[in-house]
């Protein structure tokens, strides 16, 4: 082989090994590039997740908080016809809730000849929160409000 000819040779394999470096490099960009993609991706759908369960758990304690109300004001128990539904309301809120869930004008209690579909003398709550209407993660999916009536029935006492 002549001096001249491996000269050549060298450096072909140098620019060789440069393009399969550089190539290296290029591919270590895109792995970067996929994990960026892929891991906001998996973030957003992991709040979006957390956010539903505590929209479902919200309206769960303003439903039981709602039910509780109802059966008091109902029976007529001194604990919450002393203090007024909406103050009994707010009270037992907090034992499921954060403080800020809701406030005494959330609350409506009345009494009423019909719940849904079923006629007698019931008393009647109706909880509405907006507590999830400024939510962030997901406006499109989010309601504006949450809001939960329950009822008890009062003709048999």
């Amino acid at each position: 082989m002549t001096p001249g000819l491996a000269m050549k040779r060298g450096r072909a394999m140098k620019r060789a090994w440069a393009m399969k470096r550089g190539w290296r490099q290029a591919r270590r960009g895109t792995v970067a590039l996929e994990a960026a993609i892929v891991i906001s991706l998996a973030m957003s759908v992991s709040l979006g997740t957390i956010q539903l369960g505590l929209m479902s758990w919200t309206k769960a304690g303003l439903q039981a908080t709602a039910a509780i109300t109802a059966r008091c004001m109902g029976i007529g128990a001194t604990a919450c016809t002393g203090i007024g539904g909406q103050a009994y309301a707010v009270a037992q809120s907090r034992r499921f809730l954060t403080s800020t869930a809701i406030t005494a004008a959330n609350v409506t209690v009345t009494t009423a000849s019909t719940c849904g579909s079923t006629v007698g003398h019931f008393t009647k709550v109706v909880i509405t929160s907006n507590q999830w209407n400024t939510s962030k993660v997901l406006p499109p999916f989010a309601p504006t409000a949450i809001t939960v009536t329950a009822c008890y029935n009062t003709s048999a006492t």
